[in-house]
């Protein structure tokens, strides 16, 4: 059985939620559109200050992918599923 799971606007504890559900090997969809802001390094443990006005769903996309290289990982913009 495959789960994927949906996240949209991936803040702080957005992210430690999808770290929990790609570590148990769960599938997921970042939806955000977003970008990395100064503020939110102290904030989200997967982004880094050199994110900044990088969208927020593309750079913790790339570090859940590493922590499990076997899960489906999709990063998307609010306006896919609103058409």
């Amino acid at each position: 059985m495959h789960s994927t799971i949906l996240f949209i606007n991936c803040d702080g504890l957005c992210s430690e939620i999808a770290k929990n559900v790609v570590l148990a090997g769960m599938n997921v969809v970042l939806c955000d559109d977003n970008r990395v802001t100064a503020s939110e390094y102290k904030t989200n443990f997967f982004l880094r200050k050199e994110d900044d006005s990088k969208l927020r769903n593309k750079c913790i996309k790339e570090r859940l992918q590493a922590l499990n290289p076997r899960a489906t990982i999709q990063s998307i913009s609010v306006q896919s599923i609103q058409s």
